[in-house]
């Protein structure tokens, strides 16, 4: 008997004044005891509402047709507190992002507890009252903590979300799905937000799960990268409907739909050139009228020597001092594109803020187009632009996109008057491969690519000669990454732009970067040209980065 069934699944969502809209259509396929099956599909494919009707997560407004059946039974017209039996118990659900499933202001312990208490109470082995078992209880916290991986259960047990890692928070998620031992896991995007290693060891970890304790497990992801490293069987979603499945096999060497061939082309870990760019064809050129400044002739566009920060922190009266840069040196030619590759804590985001003005070194030096010194505000940011990796956090939501794209010319340019700006905002949508139509929306009216996009266009407003791009594109699914990257490869070929990239992806760099420094707890262990660092790595970190990226080893 399957654990979980879907068979022609139809799902819709009612919105007052509108027609349903149709989120699933027709969608069939089963979990098996033991085996991981992964849906795979870009953002708005239906894959997570597909997982969610199965354990009554859906909103009110859905309806559903079809037939879903959990270990036999179907759920259609369960009610919330049915539902709630199931899960955790027969089911267990890991959410994709810890930092909103974890409660910010309750120990990890006492949230494993409380799932506990639930699970134990629900199948009536735990009395009610306060204090009811509480060292049994404890013991089996500790002991699901260890089953998720989490070494030294007993110093994570009175910590708090704040002070955990993204991949242990993931790991807690894990224990609390644990905890009722379920016959079934369903895990949605649980690690696209992590770096590639923690990525790596929490797969692994569940395989050894589902091994020792012969669980299934459901996989949703937009990688099809990790589908074809992890999956007994891959099926493809788009636009609510199946339009492939198989195994890994089958899908890598013989997909027919087209939908799962660019995704395929798009999963970073299966390439092996690197992107060529592509003429932007801009009609015009107002956005020499936005520069204000002659261009650098000098061959380095960025040169950091020897520099060192170190954060101070107090607690309980004990200071605690953390090195986030020891003596990190390299140079970016003009016109290229280097990489800061690491796992997270690792300094990258700390140098490029050192480099961008935004923090100051302890010691050490940053010349920036040939030129050392303190350069002032209105200089750097002429010369110098940011690209974060969360464009809505660096988009005001009241501006139009045109408004956006042009306010650093406002606050620069006193000279350029609106209509001229509305001009330039148009043809950098052009350069950013966004229809003008686009340039009246505000920022919550945009996917997490347009407003990317958007976020590109504004650092380009300046005409800058270096970007920087702070992990711009992990937080982005597969194939939108993809039309990024080639974006970023296209603008940098017509502005002769010079990037610096922070990345936890060796796969990404691969595809982008020209050169490439490997930072490890503040210090750079490798750092060569791209193809000597991935072809012959010299430091075992190194080696095992480039192990940690999905789907690597099925082109080497």
């Amino acid at each position: 008997m399957s654990l979980l069934s879907f068979t022609d699944v139809n799902i819709w969502y009612n919105r007052r004044g509108e027609q349903p809209s149709q989120a699933v259509a027709g969608v069939s396929l089963a979990v098996e005891p033991g085996e991981l099956v992964t849906i795979v599909g870009e953002s708005g494919s239906g894959k997570s509402t597909l997982i969610r009707s199965a354990i009554g997560l859906l909103p009110g407004n859905s309806r559903i047709s079809g037939e879903i059946r959990l270990a036999g039974a179907g759920v259609a017209g369960w009610s919330h507190n049915r539902f709630a039996r199931y899960r955790g118990t027969y089911v267990g659900f890991i959410p994709q992002d810890p930092g909103v499933s974890l409660n910010p202001v309750k120990p990890i312990g006492r949230q494993i507890e409380d799932a506990l208490r639930t699970r134990l109470r629900r199948r009536r082995l735990l009395p009610f009252g306060n204090g009811a078992h509480t060292q049994r209880i404890r013991s089996e916290a500790f002991r699901f903590l260890e089953l998720a991986g989490l070494p030294a259960p007993e110093a994570i047990y009175s910590k708090y979300p704040h002070e955990l890692s993204g991949g242990m928070k993931q790991r807690v998620l894990i224990a609390i799905a644990l905890s009722g031992e379920p016959k079934l896991l369903i895990a949605d995007e649980p690690t696209s937000a992590l770096d590639v290693t923690v990525q790596k060891q929490i797969l692994d970890h569940l395989d050894l799960l589902r091994e020792e304790l012969g669980i299934g497990i459901l996989l949703v992801t937009h990688d099809l990268g990790v589908a074809l490293d992890r999956a007994d069987r891959i099926v493809v979603m788009r636009d609510g409907s199946v339009v492939e499945e198989g195994t890994g096999g089958e899908i890598l060497h013989g997909a027919r739909d087209g939908y799962t061939r660019r995704l395929l082309d798009a999963a970073p870990g299966l390439h092996t050139g690197r992107l060529t760019p592509r003429p932007i064809g801009l009609g015009s050129a107002k956005l020499t009228r936005a520069d204000g400044h002659e261009r650098s002739t000098a061959e380095y566009a960025i040169e950091v020597t020897n520099v060192s920060k170190t954060f101070t922190t107090r607690r309980g009266g004990v200071v605690h001092s953390v090195k986030a840069a020891d003596e990190v040196s390299f140079k970016v030619k003009s016109g290229t594109t280097h990489a800061l590759v690491g796992e997270s804590g690792a300094g990258k985001s700390t140098i490029a803020r050192i480099v961008a003005g935004l923090r100051a070194a302890d010691s050490g030096e940053v010349r920036l187009l040939g030129q050392a010194g303190r350069w002032s505000r209105k200089r750097l940011s002429r010369s110098l632009q940011f690209v974060y990796q969360n464009p809505y956090s660096s988009l005001d939501p009241r501006f139009s996109v045109a408004d956006l794209v042009t306010e650093p010319i406002r606050v620069h340019r006193k000279d350029i008057g609106r209509r001229d700006r509305h001009e330039i905002a148009l043809e950098l949508l052009d350069g950013v491969r966004l229809p003008r139509r686009y340039a009246r929306r505000k920022a919550g009216e945009l996917s997490g690519g347009q407003a990317q996009r958007v976020a590109i266009a504004r650092a380009l407003s300046l005409n800058p000669e270096i970007v920087i791009l702070d992990e711009a594109v992990s937080a982005l699914d597969v194939s939108v990454q993809a039309e990024i990257l080639q974006l970023l490869a296209d603008l940098q070929a017509a502005y002769s732009l010079t990037y610096l990239f922070i990345t936890h992806d060796l796969g990404v760099v691969k595809l982008f970067a020209d050169t490439v420094s490997v930072l490890r707890a503040g210090s750079v262990v490798e750092s060569a040209d791209t193809a000597s660092v991935l072809g012959n790595p010299q430091q075992e970190y190194t080696k095992l980065l480039i192990d940690s990226v999905p789907g690597s080893h099925l082109t080497a």
